[in-house]
């Protein structure tokens, strides 16, 4: 039954207000949802790729290892421009893209400025700094399950180099690409 003391007019901002109140947080799930569909796949792809590529460097002779890395790295990097529908994409990740091409450009003239160090300690300093570049994402975007696969990774590299005895690249590759791996996994099953 009506109320005699509302106002016919009250009904409408009260409508209103709840509206406005179903509608605030939209803007920060829209963005949850487009940043776990940016990075899921990619996730998987590098995941893969390092477990079986760090692998491929302890297990197999040096330069064939790195040539199965960079080949497994070439199909991650084709696997990564399948992301995002359009729908879902605002015009920062072909900047994000960009930002990504400099550190894997960048990041092998770092091994010139240590020389000579051990093929094993550079591959997890590499390492290691994508682990920083996530982290250092994952705190812009504020991703926080990203941000631990980031101190994951440079927590893994740390602890392989000290702890992991002659095998290294095979242990930071399980630690590093296997939290990459399942990060995107999980995305994967079970989306925002």
């Amino acid at each position: 039954m009506d109320d005699p003391e509302q106002a016919p007019g009250d009904a409408v901002p009260l409508e209103a207000a709840h509206l406005l109140a179903a509608i605030r947080p939209l803007p920060s799930r829209t963005w949850r949802l487009a940043v776990q569909e940016f990075t899921r796949l990619p996730l998987v792809a590098w995941g893969v790729a390092w477990v079986l590529g760090y692998a491929a460097v302890q297990l197999l002779p040096p330069w064939i290892g790195l040539g199965a890395f960079s080949v497994l790295g070439v199909a991650a990097l084709t696997l990564t421009r399948r992301v995002a529908t359009p729908e879902l994409q605002t015009g920062w990740e072909a900047q994000f893209r960009r930002c990504w091409w400099a550190l894997i450009g960048v990041t092998p003239l770092l091994g010139l400025i240590i020389e000579p160090t051990p093929l094993p300690t550079l591959l997890l300093l590499l390492g290691a700094l994508w682990g920083v570049a996530l982290l250092l994402y994952a705190v812009a975007i504020t991703d926080w399950a990203l941000g631990m696969v980031g101190v994951t990774i440079v927590g893994g590299a740390a602890a392989s180099h000290v702890l992991a005895g002659g095998w290294p690249l095979l242990c930071f590759g399980v630690v590093g690409g296997g939290a990459m791996a399942i990060l995107g996994s999980v995305r994967l099953l079970r989306p925002a």
